[in-house]
C-alpha cells in the first residue's frame, strides 16, 4: 500500500463560534429541522449483504520472473464481464498474478489490459471460464459523512471488511481522490470502497502517514474511463 505525506497540502479551515445563552429560548419561531433522511436502510448495516459482496472481491499476489512474490493486494469484478480492477502499483512489474476468490479457489489472471500509473489503476483480464459477480458502479453524487465499507485482503488475510465514512474529495494536480476513514492496511490496495447502497465509489490506493486514518481511493469513474467508458454490461 502506498503511504503518502500531507506536507504541502494547505487546508483552510474555518469554524463558527456558538455562544450559549442563560435566557429562556425564544419560542416565537419553530425550530428549523434538518431534512428527513429518506435513504433506504444501509447496505453497510446488513452483514449478509456484505458477505455476498465479498464474492466479487479477490486477493491478488504478484510474482516476478523468478517466481518471488513482490506484492499482495486486492481486486474486484465490476464495470464489465471478464475483468478485475485493482491498483496499478499492486501489479507493476508482475510476471504472474495469482487471484484467490472468497471461497478460497485460486486462479492466475490474464494480461493487464489497461494501466494508469498516475491514477494508480489497472484492469486485468480474467482467465477464460472464470466468472465473478459484478459489483455495481455508483453514479449518484457522494455526500460527506456517508458511510462506506472496504472489502480487501489486509495483511494478506482474505477479504476482511472494515467500515468508516466518506470525508470528501481532494483534487491534486487535476486528479480527484476520494478521502475516507474505513481502516486499510498493506494488502488493501485495489480493494473496492462501497457506499451505503453497496455500490463501488472508489478503488483503494493508499493512506497518509500523518493523516489520522485518512485514506485515499481513486474514483470509480476514472476506472470506467480507463475501461473504455464501459460502466455496465
Amino acid at each position: 500500500m502506498r503511504r503518502m505525506s500531507l506536507r504541502g497540502l494547505i487546508l483552510a479551515v474555518s469554524a463558527a463560534a456558538f455562544l450559549s445563552s442563560c435566557s429562556p429560548a425564544d419560542t416565537s419561531s419553530p425550530a428549523v429541522k434538518p431534512p428527513a433522511d429518506t435513504a433506504p436502510s444501509s447496505f453497510i448495516d446488513k452483514p449478509l449483504l456484505l458477505e455476498a459482496a465479498a464474492a466479487s472481491v479477490v486477493k491478488l499476489e504478484a510474482y516476478d520472473d523468478n517466481d518471488i512474490r513482490i506484492a499482495t493486494g486486492s481486486g474486484f469484478a465490476a464495470l464489465s464481464e471478464g475483468v478485475i480492477i485493482t491498483a496499478c502499483h499492486v501489479v507493476t512489474n508482475a510476471e504472474r498474478i495469482v487471484a484467490t476468490r472468497d471461497d478460497g479457489e485460486t486462479f492466475t489472471l490474464g494480461r493487464i489490459i489497461e494501466a494508469d500509473t498516475e491514477l494508480d489503476l489497472a484492469i486485468c483480464a480474467l482467465p477464460e471460464g472464470v466468472g465473478l459477480p459484478l459489483l455495481a458502479a455508483a453514479e449518484n453524487e457522494l455526500h460527506r459523512g456517508e458511510r462506506v465499507a472496504v472489502i480487501g485482503s489486509q495483511f494478506g488475510v482474505l477479504n476482511l471488511i472494515t467500515q468508516g465514512n466518506y470525508c470528501g474529495t481532494w483534487n491534486s494536480e487535476g486528479n480527484d481522490w476520494l478521502l475516507f476513514t474505513a481502516p486499510v492496511s498493506g494488502g488493501s490496495s485495489g480493494a473496492p470502497v462501497l457506499n451505503s447502497l453497496g455500490e463501488v465509489i472508489g478503488v483503494v490506493s493508499g493512506t497518509y502517514d500523518s493523516g489520522q486514518n485518512m485514506n485515499i481511493a481513486t474514483p470509480i469513474a476514472a476506472a470506467a474511463k480507463l475501461n473504455g467508458g464501459q460502466k455496465f454490461e
